[in-house]
């Protein structure tokens, strides 16, 4: 690991998470064409083109191998585990949760059987350096944008989220249940 390293503070201010809820399909993402962004998991399928991309279920990469590989190749991609590809980020998972400060360590991505992309994606993009972090698309309810069933335990995230330390400042757009401020988009773009 020693490329990930070289990655820490390399983000300057705002940054967007897209999520995979279904609100995530009512929000007009071209709006945000000038801000980082950090897509997560599917979300890439609406917004190909982000300032990075973290991805936990190897089921993504595998159904766009070369999309993937074009992440991986351009610096953008951040898995957590045992992948072969882009940024790797050892995981933690299994001993005390907590917010990772330097993913060079790792990084945890579950409680239990809950487990969540979205947490992993705040850890990087507040390693990188990036603050405030607005999470689009991160409903903790309903299936996912495109339709697919989500997971059982979505409400249960708000668990991970609470180790989120309170110098990290995180909002939700939209229409989330998730445990931080809510805020407009209009005052997120602002």
């Amino acid at each position: 690991m020693p490329n990930l390293a070289r990655f820490k503070g390399s983000g300057k201010g705002r940054c967007f998470v897209l999520g995979n809820g279904p609100s995530l399909a009512k929000t007009d993402l071209s709006r945000l064409v000038d801000v980082p962004t950090c897509t997560t998991n599917r979300a890439l399928s609406l917004y190909p083109n982000p300032t990075f991309h973290c991805c936990l279920e190897r089921i993504h990469a595998l159904s766009a191998p070369e999309v993937y590989a074009q992440l991986a190749k351009a610096g953008k991609l951040f898995v957590a585990g045992d992948w072969d590809l882009g940024h790797v980020v050892p995981l933690l998972n299994g001993g005390p949760v907590k917010f990772s400060r330097d993913l060079t360590d790792g990084a945890v991505t579950q409680i239990g059987t809950t487990g969540s992309v979205v947490f992993f994606a705040l850890q990087v993009a507040a390693w990188l350096g990036y603050g405030p972090i607005y999470l689009l698309g991160v409903d903790l309810a309903g299936p996912h944008f495109d339709g697919t069933p989500a997971s059982k335990h979505l409400i249960a995230q708000n668990s991970l989220f609470r180790h989120v330390p309170a110098d990290v400042e995180v909002y939700t757009v939209g229409e989330s249940k998730a445990i931080f401020p809510r805020r407009s988009l209009e005052e997120a773009i602002a």
